[in-house]
C-alpha cells in the first residue's frame, strides 16, 4: 500500500496506533526525508497533547525502524501487559 500527501500543510498531525512508517514515507515523498524524520514521534517521546510539539506523525503503540529514513525502533505495545504499562502505569500514551 502506498500513501501520498495530496495537499501541502505546514504542520501535519496524524495520531496512529500503527507501528509502520507508511505515513513518514508519504511525507518523505511530498516534502523531504529530513522533514519526515523530524515529524515522527513514538513511544515515550510522544509530546503532550496541546503542546507546541504535538504535531507530525504520532505513533501511540511505538514505531518500527526505517533505515531509509534513519528512524530507530521504539518500544512497541503489542500485548495486554504492555498496553497496561503504556496507558495505565507509565502513562506515556495518554492523550
Amino acid at each position: 500500500m502506498r500513501y501520498r500527501c495530496t495537499t501541502k500543510v505546514e504542520k501535519p498531525a496524524v495520531v496512529t496506533s500503527n507501528c509502520d512508517t507508511f505515513f513518514e514515507r508519504s511525507l518523505m515523498q511530498s516534502y523531504s526525508p529530513e522533514f519526515a524524520t523530524a515529524e515522527s514521534a513514538a513511544g515515550q517521546d510522544i509530546p503532550a497533547p496541546g503542546s507546541s510539539r504535538f504535531h507530525g506523525i504520532v505513533h501511540l503503540h511505538g514505531r518500527l525502524s526505517d533505515p531509509q529514513l534513519g528512524l530507530s525502533q521504539t518500544e512497541l505495545v503489542l500485548t495486554s501487559a504492555q498496553y497496561g504499562e503504556a496507558y495505565l502505569r507509565a502513562g506515556w500514551t495518554r492523550l
